[in-house]
């Protein structure tokens, strides 16, 4: 079973890293793969830069529960530059919990396909 969600952020102003309309700004299209992962809530952080230690630009809670197989999500008008993206779960039938991390580079008047898989300890 695939679920959608779509996040789109082309009207908010005032973030560090995003923009509305302002020339220099891509987008990335995020696919989390869960796999066989009986997922509660996905916690989603994306920072800007190379390293975790500012804040998140995007902090949320996605109430996805229960999926098995590919999410997506859009983010739109984002600075060019590097970005991490952080997906972290626990497993409903395990308790395990499940992490997931890409780091993707964002070009100005392009969308970038960024793929991300959970992976449960």
């Amino acid at each position: 079973m695939a679920m959608t969600f779509a996040l789109t952020m082309t009207r908010c102003s005032g973030w560090p890293g995003i923009s509305h309309g302002v020339s220099g700004t891509g987008s990335a299209e995020l696919k989390l793969s869960t796999g066989d992962i009986a997922t509660g809530p996905i916690d989603m952080k994306l920072f800007r830069g190379a390293g975790t230690s500012d804040a998140p630009i995007i902090s949320m809670r996605i109430d996805a529960h229960p999926v098995h197989g590919v999410m997506s999500a859009y983010l739109g008008a984002l600075f060019a530059g590097d970005y991490i993206v952080d997906f972290h779960t626990t497993d409903t039938k395990t308790r395990a919990p499940c992490d997931g991390r890409q780091t993707f580079r964002v070009v100005a008047s392009e969308t970038l396909s960024v793929s991300v898989s959970l992976a449960c300890s």
